[in-house]
């Protein structure tokens, strides 16, 4: 597990403080000793700090042209994946929509039933309450209880 000083991209990190450090020491070195002509050949130095301007230049913009074509893949696959949830989004609300017409066409046919069920409950609940009845009655003939097709 890395700690969160670790790494040279975070500000806290002492690396980070030395490395800048350095190289800012290193700057100011070269910039003065070429300013106080204490270099012998400090047009040689100038000349060599140029081609490196130059080099470290195209260096940057191969690396900023690599980023912007991966980032620019990375933004196109979350599009697509924006795009396929969209897709998914818009089947599932025509299924809905489907469904939705469906229940509403067989709502007659649904709610017959329910009132037939209901019926058939009640013609159930009263014969229990003639059967209690005649349970409850001193003269009880079992023979006599009708049958249930």
């Amino acid at each position: 597990m890395e700690s969160k000083y670790s790494s040279i991209k975070n500000h806290n990190s002492p690396h980070f403080w030395w490395l800048i450090s350095i190289l800012s020491v290193t700057i100011i070195a070269l910039v003065s000793f070429i300013l106080t002509c204490r270099v012998l050949d400090a047009e040689k130095i100038m000349e060599y700090i140029s081609y490196a301007s130059v080099i470290l230049s195209i260096t940057l913009s191969v690396f900023a042209i690599l980023y912007t074509y991966t980032s620019n893949v990375q933004i196109q696959q979350q599009f697509e994946k924006i795009n396929s949830a969209a897709n998914n989004i818009a089947t599932v609300s025509d299924n809905l929509t489907v469904t939705g017409n469906k229940l509403n066409e067989n709502l007659g046919v649904i709610l017959g039933h329910l009132e037939s069920i209901d019926d058939k409950q009640r013609e159930i609940s009263g014969q229990m309450n003639n059967l209690n009845a005649q349970l409850n009655s001193d003269a009880v003939d079992i023979t006599n209880i009708p049958s249930q097709k």
